[in-house]
């Protein structure tokens, strides 16, 4: 991972969440309701899976494991958006099994706010020491230090945006 620890990293890794935020609550406007449980085949993930899951990794790992702060997503849709091998249920089309759709835009727009503030708040110099909350061994690895887990989302949502995209588009 390059090393952004150069003056403004922080401002600059928030500058680049809230551009993250804001495009995906744009996707999300352009997904038409008939598309929001659309899955190419059983099992695989719908828009309102992807915007779910993107809403709890920035809330898990950025939020509570980077920043050290207490979660904002709720912790009963949690299992909901975690993949299976994270403890996570299938993925189905059944709306019943998952928070509205509107509730769900609102509350991604507030984890990644939360996130991009939380960041933005930092000194540059922390980025390369240590997450700022628990990081369970198993996401040891994954998250060596406070940049990982911010820099995660920069690029993990953008990637589950577009997923988002071809299937509203589908």
């Amino acid at each position: 991972m390059a090393d952004t620890t150069t003056a403004g990293a922080c401002s600059a890794l928030a500058d680049l969440l809230k551009a993250n935020r804001d495009m995906t609550v744009k996707a999300c406007a352009a997904c038409p309701e008939d598309k929001r449980l659309y899955q190419l085949a059983d099992g695989k993930a719908t828009p309102l899976w992807l915007l779910g899951h993107m809403a709890n990794v920035a809330n898990f790992v950025g939020i509570t494991m980077g920043l050290g702060k207490d979660p904002v997503f709720p912790a009963d849709w949690s299992a909901k958006f975690n993949p299976t091998e994270f403890g996570g249920g299938p993925i189905t089309t059944d709306a019943a099994n998952y928070p509205a759709w509107d509730d769900l835009v609102a509350k991604y727009t507030e984890v990644m706010t939360v996130l991009a503030d939380g960041t933005a708040a930092l000194e540059d110099s922390q980025l390369t020491g240590p997450a700022l909350g628990t990081v369970p061994p198993p996401m040891a690895a994954m998250v060596p230090n406070l940049q990982a887990a911010i820099v995660m989302h920069v690029l993990h949502d953008p990637h589950h945006r577009g997923q988002l995209a071809l299937l509203a588009g589908s």
